[in-house]
């Protein structure tokens, strides 16, 4: 008998875009499957659109909770699965059809399996049988800087498009509160665990670009948000005693840091941004500068940005000389 795979949906105000996800799920070539449908208090009718797939498939089980935000929605859907894997899919995005057979095919002696994820600007997309490919082994580094097409996501960045024994998804929570790089922050607490990872090179996941996501917001405090998953992932590990995933885990903090206090200039939130990031940064400094697996080259750069977000601005420039307008139009606004 095939092994049961939990797929653990978050679903907030997407009535207008979730009948394509949980159809492109219904229509898995695998089909031992349940799908947690989990409404964090949507104020649309998502609600019934989960519930007219549930009483035509009994695979959808809906659950229902007060909004607690994307983390609080998946740790409630991990709390419920049955199955002996996991799959992470958000309300909007789309699974090709033959994702969890391949991604089942291919788990062998593997405990995650990943496969490439694909930008889409429409939920209708032609999806043909693909043969599935070979899956080859990555170790963390190249699991987390291996690119997927998406120009600025990694998948080893997100939580999604990824197939996880339940002994690995389930022995940690997404952190909430965090409204923002909570999969890295969770998924740097899996690879904790020192899983075995395969990669399906094949694009199997198709990310729904929105033009009312986050990605587009403008500027608010809770883009400080994505330090404070960082600085939660680096608490998590520092008394795991692995340097490699820790060092990773500070510069990905700082690097998020100067993005956040960089793209805050310009607006109300300035002040208090700098006030908070530089905060967590002074908390991390001193361990940062220790760790023997960050290049001294990034030590030094690092230490430089930190302490003037002039040298940061100057380093984006020098790699993309578009910031420089960019810059000069954000504190032309911050005078006026």
């Amino acid at each position: 008998m095939s092994s049961l795979i939990s797929i653990v949906i978050p679903i907030y105000n997407l009535e207008a875009y979730l009948a394509p996800c949980l159809s492109s799920i219904q229509n898995q070539t695998y089909t031992n499957w349940e799908a947690i449908c989990v409404n964090d208090g949507s104020s649309d009718r998502s609600g019934e659109v989960v519930r007219r797939f549930a009483a035509d498939d009994p695979r959808f089980r809906y659950v229902e909770q007060k909004n607690g935000g994307v983390s609080a929605a998946r740790n409630a859907g991990l709390s419920l699965v049955k199955g002996e894997y996991v799959c992470f899919v958000d309300g909007d995005d789309l699974l090709h059809k033959q994702f969890l057979e391949f991604a089942m095919q291919s788990i062998g002696d593997y405990d995650l399996i990943a496969a490439d994820l694909k930008r889409v600007y429409s939920q209708q997309i032609d999806m043909p049988d693909l043969a599935c490919p070979p899956c080859r082994a990555l170790d963390f580094a190249t699991f987390y800087h291996l690119r997927d097409g998406l120009d600025a996501n990694q998948i080893g960045k997100s939580a999604c498009c990824k197939l996880y024994r339940k002994a690995f998804a389930c022995t940690y929570l997404f952190p909430e509160g965090v409204s923002h790089n909570e999969d890295m922050c969770y998924l740097g607490m899996v690879l904790s665990l020192h899983p075995r990872i395969g990669l399906l090179d094949i694009p199997m996941y198709f990310y729904y670009e929105r033009a009312s996501s986050a990605t587009h917001d403008a500027f608010s405090p809770a883009y400080y948000s994505s330090v404070e998953a960082f600085d939660v992932l680096c608490g998590f590990l520092r008394d795991k005693n692995d340097p490699y995933l820790s060092g990773h885990a500070m510069q990905t903090l700082f690097i998020n840091i100067f993005r956040t206090r960089s793209d805050s200039i310009g607006t109300p939130y300035k002040k208090q941004t700098f006030r908070d990031c530089n905060r967590l940064g002074r908390k991390w400094f001193a361990a940062f500068l220790r760790n023997p697996t960050v290049p001294l080259k990034t030590r030094l750069l690092f230490s430089a940005f930190f302490f003037s977000n002039r040298c940061y601005e100057f380093a984006r420039i020098h790699v993309d000389p578009t910031m420089k307008q960019y810059y000069r139009d954000k504190r032309k606004k911050n005078r006026s």
